[in-house]
């Protein structure tokens, strides 16, 4: 008796966009949801590649978004992981990291 072809649902693709986000390897997620690891990667493909990267641009926006409605945390991080910037606090210690670092070298001379 030949075994139905899979029919995914939007259910399911939520549900294995949701598994691969968190790290669950294909292999387990095709048990999860009962079908072989071929038919989940014919199937779901799109959900597996992209799940994460969605995910991650949805809660970059929201930390934008968060950050133009005045959230001070939300500014600092947005630019400091996307603007390069570097609070003053951080490069006076750099700064005091290196010039005692010079001033050792100095002494040497």
């Amino acid at each position: 008796m030949p075994v139905p072809e899979h029919v995914p649902t939007d259910a399911l693709r939520a549900k294995v966009e949701g598994l691969s986000c968190a790290g669950i390897r294909q292999e387990r997620i095709a048990k999860h949801i009962g079908i072989d690891e071929r038919t989940l990667v014919k199937y779901y493909s799109h959900e597996l590649e992209s799940a994460l990267e969605e995910r991650i641009a949805l809660l970059g926006s929201n930390v934008y978004a968060d950050a133009l409605e005045g959230d001070k945390n939300e500014r600092k991080f947005y630019l400091q992981t996307r603007g390069g910037w570097v609070p003053p606090k951080a490069v006076e210690e750099k700064l005091d990291k290196t010039n005692s670092l010079l001033e050792q070298v100095i002494d040497k001379l």
